[in-house]
């Protein structure tokens, strides 16, 4: 008898070690996704890695444009803007640079020059491929670029290495290609005769009134795949963005992209139905361990 109650035991802790492994697979598989940007994805091409460090200095993660409504001295990041913003977020936009406060917008090929154009910016991201014989990884579409003034944001670092970026125009050029580089129009990845090899500036800052806007031509510095690059001061060139009390714009960003089981999750987060979930697990496991033992 004692024997048959022991095995008995045995037999319900196994069956409860099993639905606890599997709980955590289904957490783990429902917290993740493949987006690009997300910050909830964990592959090469999302910025998970940039998130959690943001989130263990403080920042702030901003949904409503209304929590930083009347802060002062504060830096918002956009990073790769996936859609226009609507007349509402343009004066919010403009109301936070008139606050005294730093707008850095960080883009490629999305809607960033929409919000330049709203906040009274002359800076534009450029269109066309940006190429670079002086490269990082044997890659042409990873051109370094190099401090191009004195500013606090890039002074004294060595490089750093870009990932597909895009040239921008206007404000004072803070990080510059050498001159090897071009823009490739035609898509050959080859310098002809109407691409011609210059300069170009991968990031600007200007002053909008009282507030201060960073332009950068590369949402790819902050994916997974280039955190942590040797031989470059990349880390430190993103420390150096949120160095001050930092919010990160969740509105028109990619980074909230929640594509795929992730959204029903973060959901139930937000909500206080993953207590009951929980909940009626416990009580099912329970339920059936004692119908068994009966």
């Amino acid at each position: 008898m004692r024997t048959d109650s022991a095995s008995s035991r045995v037999a319900d802790a196994a069956v409860g070690l099993l639905l606890i492994i599997a709980a955590v697979t289904l957490f783990v598989h429902l917290s993740a996704t493949d987006a690009e940007f997300s910050r909830y994805n964990q592959q090469w091409n999302g910025t998970s890695q940039f998130f959690d460090r943001l989130e263990t200095g403080g920042a702030r993660m901003i949904e409503d444009l209304d929590e930083v409504e009347g802060k002062r001295d504060t830096t918002l990041l956009i990073i790769a803007p996936g859609r226009k913003p609507t007349e509402p977020e343009k004066e919010a936009y403009r109301d936070y640079l008139t606050d005294g406060n730093t707008l850095v917008i960080v883009d490629d090929f999305g809607s960033g020059n929409e919000i330049l154009l709203a906040i009274g910016s002359s800076v534009r991201f450029e269109r066309g491929n940006l190429l670079s014989l002086d490269r990082e990884f044997e890659v042409a579409d990873a051109p370094v670029g190099y401090p191009a003034s004195d500013t606090d944001l890039v002074s004294g670092l060595s490089k750093i290495v870009f990932n597909h970026p895009v040239a921008v125009s206007g404000g004072t050029s803070i990080l510059n290609t050498t001159y090897l580089s071009w823009i490739d129009k035609d898509g050959n990845r080859l310098v002809n005769r109407s691409e011609t090899l210059t300069r170009y500036p991968l990031a600007a800052e200007e002053d909008v009134g009282t507030g201060h806007v960073i332009v950068i031509g590369d949402a790819s510095l902050f994916i997974n795949a280039m955190q942590g690059l040797p031989h470059c001061d990349n880390d430190l060139f993103i420390q150096r963005l949120a160095k001050r009390t930092t919010f990160v714009d969740q509105l028109l960003s990619r980074t909230a992209t929640a594509e795929g089981p992730i959204s029903t999750f973060l959901w139930i987060r937000k909500t206080s139905s993953l207590v009951v979930v929980v909940t009626a697990i416990i009580l099912g496991v329970l339920a059936w361990s004692f119908n068994r033992r009966k």
